[in-house]
């Protein structure tokens, strides 16, 4: 089951959809029409996710599915490819989704990507841009300088 916290309007941060029935909750419950995953074709592995079976129930429900890949654990990697997923969620709220963020547990990449969206497209400092993503999911916990790194080479 899905872990997940409402950031903005149209902005939920999470842990990864592990089951169709995770995907019928974000439709049901938080009326979702797309997500943004950060997990790697390695993660799906790694937790024997069915990701075929999930990738087909965000199809038939209606749901964009977007995966911009960023590896667990490694800062260096996302300060590399930080942007990819701020630049991908901008585009996605730009054209009205309601989005569903989510790396594996929801604690660092995912929280990193609306940190990096809130600094980048909405203006905020990236430690204000943190402190409303904490206010609302107190266990995020990004790897902030990575984040310095990424957006000081703006």
């Amino acid at each position: 089951m899905i872990n997940f916290d409402f950031i903005e309007t149209d902005i939920f941060v999470g842990s990864c959809l592990a089951s169709t029935m995770d995907v019928n909750r974000l439709v049901r419950d938080l009326k979702v029409t797309a997500v943004l995953c950060l997990q790697s074709d390695e993660d799906f592995k790694t937790y024997h996710l069915p990701i075929n079976e999930i990738r087909e129930a965000c199809k038939l429900n209606g749901i964009s599915w977007v995966q911009c890949p960023i590896i667990d654990f490694d800062p260096e990697d996302m300060a590399r490819g930080i942007h990819e997923p701020v630049d991908a969620l901008n585009e996605l709220l730009s054209s009205g989704e309601r989005v569903y963020v989510h790396c594996t547990v929801g604690i660092c990449r995912s929280p990193a990507t609306v940190v990096g969206y809130l600094h980048k497209y909405r203006g905020m400092s990236l430690d204000a841009a943190l402190e409303l993503v904490k206010l609302n999911r107190p266990i995020a916990n990004p790897y902030m300088s990575a984040l310095k790194i990424a957006f000081s080479q703006e």
